[in-house]
């Protein structure tokens, strides 16, 4: 599962098909219309075991119902690449700070400019007037003054904003708080990406947040936990040659043993193979155990 903003999750899915199908292993990728649908889907949807999505949706949901049980049942693997925070308003407003009452567009419900921004501004303590507009028609509201500004996270250089007509407009900068901003990173968004937004030299200070790939957690000794073990351990072995060049994404940026705030890795015991077997030998099957698991 992917919530599909992007298209860095199309291109992940082609290189993961393609790499873990040497290991006899079969992804079918499917898009779930958003973060906080994504980890819904892996929760309790058969078949949908793995996902790609925002990390801060997590954080989102316990925020939203503290007595979720979404922190049992989710784990991650690893973070693969980071969405960062553009904040476009008018030229007269200068401080994010300013947005307080002020009409700002965050996408539609669901989506992971949602989903962000109203972690953001809560954290910021700034309450604007939301507006929820597709991206590019909350951009031509911009233009015609209907709004202020547009919250958009996306991997920079964001293709949206790259045919914005600049001309009275420019990013704001987004201040990072360590101890309230635990799901987020510090970020720059770079004059010679946006040389119509950033003018002068100077880079705009923002934030970003980690894709991860999450998995559900699977109790041990279960049909779904031996599965899944061998996904992460071939993803895992196959991550090295994911990284050559001649693949569609970037694999440089991948940590697989830093934290994400909220989440817990995955940790397995190595399911032993029969002897002599090597890993792209290994009997195949589906990876979902089905929902009778799920509980």
């Amino acid at each position: 599962m992917s919530d599909g903003s992007d298209g860095a999750i199309v291109r992940i899915g082609a290189d993961l098909h393609l790499a873990l199908d040497l290991d006899r292993l079969s992804l079918r990728t499917s898009d779930s219309g958003g973060p906080l649908r994504t980890l819904h889907e892996i929760m309790h949807r058969p078949g949908a075991d793995i996902g790609i999505v925002q990390a801060d949706a997590l954080e989102s949901l316990v925020l939203e119902n503290p007595s979720t049980t979404a922190p049992r049942h989710l784990r991650f693997v690893a973070r693969i690449y980071d969405r960062q925070v553009h904040v476009v308003a008018r030229e007269p407003i200068t401080d994010i700070r300013q947005l307080s009452a002020s009409k700002v567009n965050i996408d539609e419900p669901g989506s992971g400019s949602h989903v962000t921004a109203r972690l953001v501004f809560q954290k910021l303590a700034i309450e604007p007037v939301f507006t929820t507009y597709p991206t590019q028609n909350a951009l031509d509201r911009l233009r015609s003054g209907e709004i202020d500004a547009a919250f958009i996270v996306a991997p920079s250089p964001a293709p949206d904003l790259l045919g914005f007509e600049a001309d009275g407009f420019h990013f704001l900068n987004v201040p990072w708080d360590g101890e309230a901003m635990k799901s987020y990173s510090r970020a720059e968004l770079r004059e010679s990406d946006y040389p119509t937004l950033i003018r002068g030299g100077e880079n705009v200070q923002t934030i970003s947040v980690g894709v991860v790939v999450a998995v559900y957690n699977w109790p041990k000794r279960s049909r779904g936990y031996r599965k899944l073990v061998r996904f992460v351990r071939s993803f895992y072995s196959r991550l090295e040659q994911l990284q050559q060049p001649g693949h569609h994404f970037d694999w440089k940026d991948v940590d697989v043993s830093g934290q994400e705030h909220g989440w817990e890795r995955f940790h397995f015991e190595e399911v032993p193979r029969r002897p002599g077997l090597p890993l792209s030998h290994e009997p195949t099957a589906p990876l979902s155990a089905g929902r009778a698991d799920k509980a």
